[in-house]
């Protein structure tokens, strides 16, 4: 209608684009968020996190991902460490989520700083210390601590442009 009902070029590109993140948005958050109704195959969770991924970036600084020993019945907790790994990144970097027969470990690294006053408003929610920020903003983590209980451990370390976090 602003445009006197002509669809230019232009404007079909930011259609497609609102598109395509709302649709990848929202199968990431129903497994991040939703309730498990059905077994997602491993192709998918991966094809569902790199378009999530794509979804939050500027088109020249990309996420590269890396999931090893991921198993598709993992898919929330790889899409809540996902999730915070991303919130950290400026401006992309590599997110890695490992799993073996101790732990989980999710990793982030970048060319730029990532963001300290985060990465310390999650080492509070970690440290089960109450946080005085806005929930939305960390509801990934909070929920993620949530689900894993009180009693399994998660540690954090980073640096400027690394972050780890050790789960179990």
């Amino acid at each position: 209608a602003d445009n006197d009902d002509a669809l230019d070029e232009c404007s079909l590109n930011i259609l497609k684009t609102a598109s395509f993140t709302l649709n990848a948005r929202q199968k990431f958050f129903r497994l991040a968020f939703g309730v498990d109704s059905k077994k997602t195959q491993m192709e998918e969770l991966v094809k569902i996190c790199r378009n999530y991924l794509q979804t939050c970036t500027n088109r020249t600084d990309d996420f590269n991902l890396s999931l090893q020993g991921v198993r598709s019945e993992m898919a929330k907790f790889v899409c809540l460490g996902i999730m915070t790994a991303a919130e950290v990144c400026i401006r992309g970097g590599n997110i890695e989520i490992s799993v073996n027969k101790d732990n989980m470990v999710i990793a982030v690294s970048s060319a730029f700083n990532l963001s300290a006053a985060k990465i310390a408003v999650y080492n509070d929610i970690i440290n089960g210390s109450k946080i005085n920020e806005e929930l939305p903003q960390y509801a990934h983590l909070l929920y993620m601590r949530n689900l894993l209980g009180k009693d399994v451990k998660m540690q954090l370390s980073n640096d400027d442009k690394n972050m780890q976090i050790v789960i179990g």
